[in-house]
């Protein structure tokens, strides 16, 4: 299964980071989540993992919850989609 990222990142006139989805519905969200769907595009739940786990020099398995929960509440609120 690949990650697809759904909706658009921005900032609220407040300079608070916001995922919009496709139905406009808009979430406030962290830099860490910002950080996890700005690398979910178009590889799988494993590779993200390894990925962030290389890039921030953290093993996958300190990682690897963190990173699925982000995934499936981000799945929950329709900015990510796994396809095929």
């Amino acid at each position: 299964m690949v990650l697809k990222r759904c909706g658009q990142l921005m900032r609220n006139k407040e300079g608070s980071l916001v995922l919009v989805n496709e139905e406009k519905e808009g979430f406030l969200i962290d830099e860490v989540i910002a950080f996890v769907w700005v690398r979910a595009k178009d590889i799988s739940r494993e590779e993200l993992v390894k990925n962030i786990s290389k890039e921030l020099n953290i093993s996958e398995e300190k990682i690897n919850n963190e990173i699925n929960t982000i995934v499936d509440k981000l799945k929950e609120a329709k900015l990510l989609k796994e396809e095929e």
